[in-house]
């Protein structure tokens, strides 16, 4: 039996998150749409990950980068693949008219940009 995303949880996380934190689920996301067949490989993940995260910041040395990853890597994950879930999840009924990434971007968006509320799902 399948459990459901916890969008209750997701809120919580997203709320809890700052701008940069954001800003690097976002990327992260346009990476995953764009590659959901990968989305089960760790270590490519933590690859997309890593150069999102040095696109998003002007970190000043390597040693920065993997401070910030290990203290983050978790929330940043996890966040994302929940959020990459609930967009499936949410999308699934329109899977006969064609989903573009634009559409999955767009939907994903909105869990990023309402961090104060239930993620209920949206209408579509």
């Amino acid at each position: 039996m399948r459990m459901g995303i916890d969008r209750n949880l997701l809120a919580t996380n997203v709320a809890n998150m700052d701008q940069l934190q954001r800003k690097i689920v976002g990327g992260l996301l346009v990476v995953l749409f764009h590659n959901p067949s990968r989305i089960q490989d760790q270590e490519w993940l933590l690859e997309q990950l890593t150069q999102v995260m040095i696109l998003a910041e002007d970190f000043k040395s390597p040693e920065a980068v993997q401070a910030y990853l290990k203290a983050h890597v978790h929330d940043l994950l996890n966040t994302a693949l929940r959020i990459f879930g609930c967009v499936g999840e949410d999308l699934a009924p329109r899977a006969t008219e064609g989903i573009t990434h634009q559409d999955a971007m767009l939907l994903a968006l909105t869990y990023l940009d309402r961090p104060e509320t239930s993620l209920d799902k949206p209408s579509t």
